[in-house]
């Protein structure tokens, strides 16, 4: 990918101090979506978890495991929503009772799905199916 920087090193600056033309301003917004998909790749976090060879495993069955609760708590409270299961007990309390399995469930699914983008960020990138 060829981008050309203006001049970064003496900008033309407005009478707040800041830049008039952005260094970014040549870049399609492709190029810049690209540019943050290879730096999301380069963090720290991202090259520790691609070059080991049980953490990305491990952090992927994380994030099956929530989508699994989340799945769960969401069938219990839409089965009694339903009538089909708990009738004993008030569509109310059993939403409530499932409100921190969806949370905690969810949080992880964020934490993990986190992880294990910016493990293979460039691989998403080009990936159709990701957009």
């Amino acid at each position: 990918m060829n981008i050309t920087y203006r001049n970064t090193i003496n900008p033309e600056l407005n009478s707040r101090g800041k830049p008039i033309t952005s260094w970014m301003e040549d870049w399609t917004l492709n190029q810049r979506k690209a540019k943050f998909f290879e730096w999301c790749e380069a963090t720290k976090l991202g090259v520790v978890i691609r070059e080991s060879l049980w953490l990305f495993p491990v952090i992927e069955a994380l994030h099956l495991l929530a989508l699994a609760t989340i799945g769960g708590a969401v069938l219990i409270v839409d089965l009694r929503l339903l009538g089909f299961g708990l009738r004993s007990q008030p569509i109310i309390k059993v939403a409530q009772e499932a409100r921190p399995w969806l949370l905690g469930s969810l949080s992880a699914i964020l934490l993990t799905g986190v992880m294990l983008f910016v493990s293979e960020a460039l691989k998403c990138y080009y990936n159709p199916a990701f957009w």
